[in-house]
């Protein structure tokens, strides 16, 4: 941990270097990108008086429009063409980035902050643990270190950054230290219920006749124990769905007691797919999202892939068979 925040000094320089900062995120963010990105943001307004933008050119799921300041995201990128210092959460490389590769090369320094082991350390500073459950963990380490304690609205932003990622505190990824973590930041008075039910028990009717359509799409392989779903145009149109609609979807199917590695193919455009996956006990689904150029964690990664949905599905298909020997 300490090797890790061996050069916060150097951090510290860098945000005192510069008054105008530019905080993104992987495309189309999870909770744990957008939660630690606003409590980034926070921190930096409210303790160090910076002039601070979330900016994420991708699309941002409604489900996160509890969290503090989630209206003041900027998605529009039209009138921006040159950032200073610009700071990434949660993404493992500089091409998953949402952002254009110009805007990105035009900033003066970089700043990546993440946790997924196949981060390439793509900044000018790097600040990556591996061994966090979440990036809103290294943000709640990193601001500690800096000498600061965190506000009632940033806290609620890490809780939520920390529990997204650790599927409500039941992945593997969840240590001890997260709980300590989890802990400090309930002590600040945050409205768990709020979070808990925006999180958890706030389905759209629509994603739910979505889940039901993908239980009836999942076909099962070697002896039921791989699940996969492929939800095309088509069955987002019939139940007016969106494709972040899609994400509850392979978490069920991981859930089933037979699965050990559930998969959720969605369309990002005629000729790309996202590619989801989830696994138990010592399948290490990062491995086959790496072929593809993803990544991600053992129990939880993605990647795209050049082909329309079923066509991904018969490609990931072959390379997860592949991976488990067959």
């Amino acid at each position: 941990m300490d090797t890790i925040f061996r050069d916060i000094e150097l951090f510290k320089e860098q945000i005192d270097k510069y008054e105008n900062i530019t905080l993104t995120a992987h495309v189309n963010p999870d909770g744990d990108s957008i939660g630690s990105s606003l409590a980034l943001a926070n921190f930096l307004k409210e303790s160090l008086n910076k002039d601070v933008t979330v900016l994420i050119d991708s699309t941002v799921s409604s489900s996160f429009k509890f969290l503090p300041n989630f209206d003041k995201i900027k998605t529009d990128t039209s009138d921006v063409k040159k950032l200073e210092l610009l700071i990434t959460l949660d993404c493992g490389n500089k091409d998953r980035l949402a952002l254009s590769e110009a805007l990105i090369d035009s900033a003066d320094y970089v700043i990546n902050i993440d946790h997924h082991v196949t981060n390439t350390l793509f900044g000018d500073l790097n600040f990556l643990d591996t061994k966090s459950s979440s990036t809103g963990e290294v943000i709640y380490e990193l601001i500690s270190r800096l000498g600061f304690d965190v506000s009632k609205e940033t806290a609620a932003c890490l809780y939520t950054s920390i529990s997204t990622d650790t599927g409500s505190f039941k992945y593997t990824n969840t240590t001890s230290r997260t709980h300590v973590i989890a802990s400090k930041l309930l002590e600040k008075g945050i409205d768990l219920e709020t979070i808990n039910i925006e999180l958890y028990q706030n389905t759209s009717l629509e994603k739910t006749k979505l889940l039901m359509e993908g239980i009836n799409q999942l076909t099962l392989l070697k002896d039921n124990t791989v699940g996969i779903s492929a939800i095309t145009n088509e069955i987002l149109d019939k139940f007016n769905a969106k494709t972040q609609d899609t994400e509850p979807i392979v978490d069920f199917i991981r859930n089933i007691d037979v699965v050990q590695l559930a998969c959720v193919i969605r369309p990002i455009d005629e000729n790309s797919s996202k590619v989801s996956m989830r696994a138990k006990k010592n399948i290490d689904v990062s491995k086959i999202a790496l072929v593809f150029g993803g990544g991600g964690h053992a129990k939880a990664a993605g990647c795209t892939i050049n082909a329309d949905v079923l066509g991904a599905k018969e490609i990931i298909t072959k390379e997860i068979l592949n991976y488990l020997g067959d």
